[in-house]
């Protein structure tokens, strides 16, 4: 009874909020313990608008001092994290503090860096990690660099080549304590994004909308993620959060030659399936469809801290498929050597095909393989070749860098916004597979429009939700979601593991960018995330605020 067998079946979209335990979850467990049957908690749509997790209101004030010339030199922030009526456990609202302090700077020199940040308890729902769940430092950040800019008189995008960090600053830190590697390639991003803006055809494009009582306006976002970062990076945010960086793994060929691997991962809508099984096919020379990837089960998947927080999925949960497909392959090379009467070097898998290279004719399968192992082993049942793994690590890398571009086209009859073009120039080093990336990606940017101009919890003087159905509480569909161009730059780490995470950056940088593309579309520095219709009419004076 005190190590219950817990298994997962697809549950659907998760981005963060799924990761702490809700107070229902403890009573659930105990009354199924209690009464030994099956109990379940369920709940209605407005049930969960209310309590199942909310995320991103927070407050900034904040000091920059900079030169003449456009030079940053110092960043204070007070910031306000609105914390709901209940901490979430573990991942609760101190979760964004303590990444805040270490992302905040972003990809730019700062000489000096002051955060105080604070959590303030309300009558509203619980905080939750959300996708990206520091992300608004982001929005922050480049808005003010953009407010920056237009106070020197500065284009934004001549402060941020100005100011920018690039790998070239490597093997140093920032200012808040991780490494700068090879990786951090913000700045390539930057300079290509900028190369695919066509400025002179947007001056164009701006003149001709305001004979048409419309405004277009440009914005630029650029930010890294560890994905999961260098070594150092989970000390820097808090010391001992080494575990963040570590994922155990096991691979086994049965007695009838069937590959298996296990993983902690719990996928959804990632593609988990997809990726890992390619991975490990391309390690041990079969299709996809000769490996079974075995996850949901605590009786035997491993644990895992954190799951994909963190963009973990792919540095760590493919990393370790990786390591422990390669050293079934090493023992599979050995015995397939003795069996072929040829140096392990010489052998060559294609398509299942364990042959000496050059003459596949005279190959044999991984069930001819597994056979002799059990043969040698004298089982009848189970695996023949089985490894555990404790992985640890990326090596010397880890971060995922990007540039988004945006060009919004506001209507002033009505404060609606259409978004012509959208560009994310992005590095997350060797891509797994492109369909799953740019999924990530698209899907993120999705959910950053969502929050600018859909989404908002809205509550009254006595903290009642005014916004729990879908008649108020506003999401983006398909057709509100623009074309999104992706160009992909895949800088190698120094490390054994190139992977690098990607699911939570197109969130990152969505908000920042569209909200700058506003600012510059009417002319008025904005302040607030949250942009409908009647909020942009108020920011170009056509309508009285409130």
């Amino acid at each position: 009874e005190s190590f219950p067998t817990v298994t997962s079946v697809d549950i659907g979209g998760g981005f963060g909020a799924k990761g702490p335990i809700a107070r229902e979850d403890i009573p659930v467990v105990v009354a199924a313990m209690s009464l030994g049957r099956s109990v379940q908690w369920i709940e209605d749509r407005v049930e969960n608008l209310s309590d199942g997790g909310q995320a991103r209101e927070e407050r900034f004030h904040v000091d920059v001092a900079v030169n003449d010339d456009g030079t940053l030199k110092g960043l204070r922030v007070d910031a306000l994290i609105d914390g709901g009526a209940y901490p979430a456990f573990p991942f609760g609202a101190n979760l964004i503090g303590t990444l805040w302090k270490v992302y905040m700077p972003g990809p730019y020199h700062f000489e000096a860096f002051q955060l105080r940040s604070r959590i303030v308890a309300t009558n509203k729902g619980r905080v939750v990690p959300y996708r990206g769940p520091w992300a608004n430092e982001t929005w922050m950040r480049e808005r003010t660099i953009d407010a920056v800019a237009a106070a020197l008189g500065m284009d934004p995008a001549d402060l941020r080549s100005k100011n920018m960090m690039t790998e070239d600053n490597a093997p140093s830190a920032f200012i808040t304590g991780p490494t700068i590697d090879e990786t951090m390639s913000t700045r390539k991003t930057f300079d290509r994004a900028l190369e695919m803006i066509d400025r002179d055809q947007l001056a164009r494009d701006k003149a001709d909308a305001a004979a048409r009582n419309h405004r277009i306006g440009l914005g630029i976002a650029s930010y890294h993620e560890a994905a999961p970062g260098p070594p150092n990076f989970a000390d820097s945010i808090s010391p001992g959060s080494g575990v963040l960086l570590k994922e155990d793994g096991r691979a086994t060929i049965e007695i009838d030659g069937r590959i298996v691997m296990y993983t902690s991962q719990v996928p959804h809508g990632q593609s988990h399936q997809t990726t890992y099984k390619q991975i490990v096919a391309d390690e041990f020379g079969v299709s996809m469809e000769d490996v079974e990837v075995i996850w949901g089960n605590t009786d035997t998947s491993q644990f895992s801290f954190i799951g994909t927080g963190g963009s973990r999925g792919g540095p760590l949960g493919g990393g370790v498929m990786r390591a422990t497909a390669r050293e079934i392959r090493e023992q599979v090379d050995e015995l397939a050597a003795e069996m072929l009467e040829a140096a392990v070097e010489d052998i060559t898998i294609i398509d299942g095909n364990i042959h000496v290279s050059g003459t596949p004719a005279h190959g044999i399968s991984y069930a001819d393989i597994a056979t002799e192992a059990a043969k040698r082993a004298s089982v009848t049942a189970g695996p023949v070749f089985d490894v555990d793994l404790k992985y640890e690590g990326v090596g010397n890398g880890g971060w995922s860098c990007a540039t988004h571009v945006a060009i919004v086209d506001i209507d002033l009859d009505t404060g609606q916004v259409t978004i012509p073009r959208y560009l994310v120039v992005e590095d997350c080093g060797p891509i797994i597979n492109p369909a799953v990336v740019d999924g990530q990606i698209r899907g993120g940017v999705a959910q950053g429009i969502g929050a600018v101009f859909y989404e908002k919890a809205f509550y009254d003087d006595d903290a009642n939700l005014l916004s729990a159905t879908y008649m108020d509480y506003l999401i983006p569909t398909a057709m509100e979601i623009p074309k999104i161009e992706i160009e992909h730059l895949e800088t190698l780490t120094k490390g054994e593991n190139d992977f690098r995470g990607v699911g939570e950056g197109g969130m990152i940088g969505a908000p920042a960018t569209l909200t700058n593309a506003v600012s510059d579309a009417l002319g008025v520095q904005v302040t607030t995330q949250y942009l409908p219709p009647s909020t942009i009419l108020e920011l170009a004076g056509i309508i009285e605020p409130g």
